[in-house]
């Protein structure tokens, strides 16, 4: 077993970690994210079955999407990044060449709430709203441009309307079968290879 050297520390969740109050993620000074997070990166099985299902959910090739990478089926050592020793090396493999727009739209733990028909929750014209500002902002900011139809919506609704109303705007829906299905009660598994 290779276990870290005394400068190295593995959390398998950083939410709760603080330096001083909890909920500190919401404070500009926070060091979880400023300090720790933002060197965080994916493990490799978690980002290729991220990159094949996004890549799917669009409707593109995994490779116009992302780089492959040590760990996708389609990676191979000459068109790959096949060491990632640098941040750059990781951020050079982690690139966005498709850009999309997620929105994630929390429904079911808020339910109790908002009574039976979570009427409280805001409707799909306020993300569509919200999804407009991002595009035009990335476009003018970033000179990143996102099409309308390369929009992801990701929810614990239930409701078949809601969701038949998420594909009318022309968004689109991770569906299972892409190797995210849950292993038991809110257990999600990677499959490892």
């Amino acid at each position: 077993m290779n276990l870290p050297d005394e400068q190295a520390v593995c959390f398998d969740t950083m939410y709760y970690t603080s330096a001083s109050v909890g909920s500190e993620w919401w404070k500009h000074w926070s060091p979880g994210w400023n300090i720790v997070g933002k060197y965080a990166r994916w493990a490799a099985p978690v980002r290729s079955m991220a990159r094949s299902a996004v890549a799917k959910t669009l409707g593109i090739d995994p490779k116009d999407l992302m780089k492959p990478s040590i760990g996708d089926v389609d990676y191979n050592e000459d068109d790959g990044v096949n060491d990632h020793t640098t941040l750059a090396e990781w951020d050079e493999r982690d690139l966005i060449l498709h850009p999309f727009i997620v929105v994630h739209a929390r429904h079911g733990d808020f339910n109790g709430l908002c009574g039976s028909e979570g009427d409280c929750f805001p409707g799909l014209d306020i993300f569509a709203t919200a999804v407009k500002e991002v595009q035009k902002e990335l476009r003018q900011q970033k000179g990143i441009f996102v099409r309308d139809g390369d929009v992801i919506v990701t929810s614990d609704e239930t409701r078949n309307e809601w969701w038949d109303q998420v594909r009318t705007m022309g968004w689109k829906r991770i569906e299972s079968g892409l190797g995210l299905e849950p292993h038991g009660k809110d257990l999600w598994l990677v499959p490892w290879k």
